[in-house]
């Protein structure tokens, strides 16, 4: 699909419109609903069965399509949870990596996999996390017991993991971006919602990125008396990932900047480089989860001469890495830097209690209680 066509089919999901497209999608979403509402309740009766690992298992997810923090939330909770001296690992599906079944993505000391193979996300947080091990697998309870069985972990981190209910866990975080919140409120495709609203029952803590909760979405939440907490972004540090030795500054005082970002929500990193005082002018961006090729790379050079520099974000830049070298000598092209992005969250004291407050259910005797 070009990016045309999948830029109109994002509009009509997050359109509040009840136009033709919308209405020629809602069938599709009621099937979708169907589907949904049916595995729940097979779950709920005990026709399927929930597993339980012998460790403590914390989820980070959503229930709306596209980006809503969950990378850099999980790369701050693991960080957060091994500064604490608990032994953690992070497990994760692996979304459009090229291998399949279970993969050490890296263990305490070193990465194993490729971008490609391990996938974008896992791959960024096996660079990131330090003595922590980062696995990939789709079916998550089995994943979970060669995590157990090889590296022994108090806690397992489960990224991206809301909707996978067949694994049990004793802390389920749900992240909401309060600038999209619920959108209108339909499912897929119709709409943004994985799953109806009511899922959020199934959270512990809800953490909204960016401020407030618009008070549309905030009614939609009030009857369930959820724990919430405000987190953001902000920026440690800018990287250069190329070798240019263009003499060209990228500071806070207007520097021009081409933004590149394959995201499934790149307003937000625009935002974050708005707010760092860069001047962006113009931007380059791709489908989320999209593989850079030499042709993209050249483009974006090319358009970025006379410029001070290209920005883009870390999951982008452990794919571009190879193609510089590739695509014309480094040192000739602008700079090329890469936002390490962090968390801040509103109320760190209140985080700590509550990953430190869920005991270890009745019959889990592998690693302490976190």
């Amino acid at each position: 699909m070009n990016n045309r066509g999948k830029k109109g089919i994002e509009a009509i999901m997050r359109s509040e419109g009840t136009g033709l497209s919308q209405l020629l999608l809602s069938p599709l979403s009621t099937l979708y609903r169907a589907g949904v509402s049916t595995r729940l309740l097979l779950y709920r009766a005990g026709l399927i069965k929930t597993e339980v690992l012998p460790c403590k298992v914390i989820s980070i997810g959503n229930i709306t399509v596209g980006g809503s923090g969950k990378t850099p939330m999980s790369i701050f909770i693991a960080e957060r949870l091994r500064n604490a001296g608990r032994s953690v690992a992070v497990l994760s599906r692996g979304y459009k990596r090229t291998t399949t079944g279970v993969k050490v993505v890296s263990d305490k000391e070193q990465v194993y996999l490729t971008p490609k193979e391990a996938g974008d996300e896992p791959y960024l947080m096996a660079l990131r996390l330090k003595g922590i091990p980062v696995v990939v697998g789709e079916k998550r309870y089995e994943a979970g017991k060669e995590i157990i069985e090889r590296f022994a972990p108090d806690v397992i981190l489960l990224d991206d993991g809301f909707q996978h209910i067949r694994l049990a866990r004793d802390l389920n975080i749900l992240l909401v971006d309060s600038a999209i919140g619920f959108g209108s409120g339909r499912l897929l495709p119709s709409g943004i919602l994985r799953e109806p609203i009511s899922a959020t029952e199934r959270a512990d803590l809800i953490m909204v990125k960016g401020g407030k909760l618009a008070p549309s979405d905030r009614a939609r939440l009030t009857h369930m008396n959820k724990e919430e907490m405000e987190f953001r972004y902000v920026v440690k540090k800018m990287n250069l990932i190329n070798k240019s030795k263009v003499d060209k500054k990228v500071t806070n005082q207007d520097a021009r900047v081409l933004v590149l970002a394959a995201l499934a929500e790149p307003g937000s990193f625009v935002s974050t480089v708005e707010d760092l005082g860069l001047d962006i002018a113009t931007t380059r961006f791709y489908r989320d989860h999209h593989s850079y090729t030499e042709a993209d790379l050249t483009e974006v050079l090319e358009a970025a001469e006379g410029l001070d520099a290209v920005v883009t974000t870390e999951k982008d830049a452990v794919k571009l890495h190879e193609l510089f070298d590739k695509v014309r000598p480094a040192q000739e092209g602008p700079p090329v830097y890469a936002l390490r992005i962090d968390v801040e969250v509103s109320d760190p004291e209140r985080l700590d209690a509550l990953l430190n407050s869920i005991p270890l259910p009745t019959g889990r005797s592998h690693g302490g209680a976190v």
